[in-house]
């Protein structure tokens, strides 16, 4: 009766990880652009990642649908139409097309505000 229980623990294991291990990769690798062509006369990029099933999917996009995030998430380097993408720079022929998707082309806004002098805000002295 105790042999059961040590070999239903058993396969249990084996089973948990041979399901969930290609989930758990999916999920890390589904951003992964595998391959990122150009068209120069629409001026289109298009990116093709890998689903669960190992079929191939593109994203068409322009310049101006893409959005790089301040802090990028896990495996994010930039976000074309909604869909996160990572992007390995030394995936790129010509550097300037990844400088131009990361929007190194366009000027550095250092978003410095003008310090708010509302007095509401300060805060209270000390009693003296």
């Amino acid at each position: 009766m105790g042999n059961i229980s040590i070999i239903v623990a058993v396969y249990s294991c084996i089973g948990f990880f041979t399901f969930v291990t290609p989930l758990i990769l999916h999920l890390v690798t589904r951003k992964y652009v595998t391959n990122l062509d150009y068209n120069t006369d629409k001026d289109t990029y298009i990116a093709s990642t890998i689903n669960f099933l190992c079929i191939t999917r593109e994203t068409k996009f322009k310049v101006e649908d893409v959005k790089v995030p301040d802090v990028p998430g896990l495996f994010t380097t930039l976000i074309a139409k909604g869909k996160a993408l990572f992007l390995d720079p030394q995936f790129f022929d010509s550097p300037d097309h990844y400088s131009r998707l990361m929007g190194y082309d366009k000027p550095i806004d250092f978003k410095m505000y003008a310090p708010n002098t509302d007095s509401s805000d300060s805060c209270p002295k000390p009693p003296s």
